[in-house]
């Protein structure tokens, strides 16, 4: 197993704020669920990245090395987002759309002279409710 960009994102985040309820609040998750995933990250990697104090969240010499490199990672992951958002070129951006009026085609038959048959039942031409229905 290797470590996840999401573990790679707390594992940074910790050492950033320097504690790990901090950090949680910030990410807008749990401290238990940010310490399991260190954890996790720890034993896939096969060494303690974080000392857990009173004082805080302490990195070892490893500790310090990864969040190094997982900021490179991290930067490289957003840049290859920005590369993906331009290369879509005319596909992005907002999207507009609108509609008609509800009653576009009555107009477009009323304007064309005889090219719409009258709809039967009806005493102008037009759907709708006519004077024998109830």
């Amino acid at each position: 197993m290797r470590p996840t960009l999401r573990q790679l994102q707390y594992i940074v985040a910790v050492a950033e704020s320097g504690r790990f309820r901090d950090a949680a609040t910030q990410l807008g998750v749990s401290q238990p669920s940010l310490s399991e995933q260190i954890s996790d990250a720890e034993a896939q990697l096969g060494v303690t990245l974080i000392e857990r104090a009173r004082t805080g969240a302490v990195l070892t010499p490893a500790g310090v090395e990864i969040v190094r490199r997982a900021r490179i990672i991290l930067t490289h992951v957003e840049d290859l987002k920005t590369v993906a958002r331009q290369s879509a070129g005319d596909l992005a951006g907002a999207l507009q759309a609108g509609n008609l009026a509800d009653d576009w085609p009555l107009s477009v038959a009323e304007r064309s002279a005889g090219a719409s048959p009258a709809v039967p039942g009806s005493q102008d031409g037009r759907p709708g409710r006519t004077d024998d229905r109830p």
